[in-house]
């Protein structure tokens, strides 16, 4: 593609270390700032904070996905199934905001509401674990499968509907996010009705209306509000092509410590 040529041409020499670990201090203290409002605002782990934390266990993903391929280990799969970025030889590209057309935005969005919702859904079926290891665990199996998940859809809409992604992602979009704000003004104005009404039908409603559907949808909205925003920044500063050599490895792997740390706190301190 012209565009990935153009990309490819301001790959940097070297992996910049410093660069790195800066924007992903900044971006753990974003998200530790998003936390804390959610703990004041809404409570201890709140819709909010999931949705935070499902934001870094997604980048966790990424950068795991990073190591694996630095070390040419068989898990490319890894890297060509997250939305946003596409790997090549020995860098990644992030996805250019001011090249792209507004139907491949869209399906990149998409693709990430999609991700994020098949994450939060497992996290609600899948148990929090009796302490830190296994919590640990549940938490990645419940990121890798719903990659696994999305990567099989996707794999099938590509075998059979080609097109779908390139002509009716914009439309989708919308849709979602349109279901997203009406059930959120649907779950407020429904659950004041029925706790004036009769408490015991307001709290089958919670149950199984609103945190079904609603909550789960409106996070993983949030979710890639919060990614599309670090991708954003990359697009601001510069950042559009990542080396994933060996020599990166200096960087991603005390990167996914801190973000490992970062998704526990998060999710289960604030």
């Amino acid at each position: 593609m012209k565009e990935l040529s153009g990309l490819m041409a301001k790959m940097p020499v070297a992996f910049d270390t410093t660069a790195f670990l800066q924007l992903l201090l900044l971006a753990a203290a974003v998200c530790i700032g998003i936390s804390l409002l959610g703990r004041v605002l809404l409570g201890k782990r709140s819709g909010l904070n999931h949705a935070v934390s499902t934001a870094i266990g997604i980048l966790c993903l990424y950068i795991l996905g990073a190591v694996l391929y630095s070390l040419q280990l068989p898990y490319s799969f890894l890297m060509t199934s997250l939305p946003f970025i596409q790997a090549s030889k020995e860098a990644v590209t992030v996805f250019s905001l001011s090249w792209a057309a507004f139907p491949a935005l869209c399906a990149q969005l998409l693709r990430m509401v999609i991700l994020a919702l098949l994450v939060n859904l497992l996290d609600s079926w899948l148990p929090e674990g009796k302490n830190i290891f296994t919590w640990y665990l549940f938490r990645l199996v419940t990121i890798v499968l719903a990659l696994v998940l999305q990567y099989a859809l996707f794999w099938v809409l590509d075998a059979y509907l080609p097109n779908v992604l390139t002509v009716y992602a914009p439309a989708i979009l919308v849709v979602l996010l349109i279901v997203s704000l009406l059930l959120g003004v649907l779950k407020l104005v429904v659950g004041l009705f029925l706790a004036t009404v009769n408490p015991i039908l307001a709290a089958f409603y919670t149950f199984f209306f609103a945190n079904a559907l609603g909550k789960q949808l409106s996070k993983a909205v949030f979710t890639t509000m919060l990614l599309f925003a670090l991708v954003w920044a990359l697009n601001a500063l510069g950042c559009t092509v990542i080396a994933i050599t060996s020599a990166a490895l200096v960087a991603f792997i005390p990167g996914i410590i801190v973000l490992l740390v970062l998704w526990y706190v998060t999710r289960r301190v604030l």
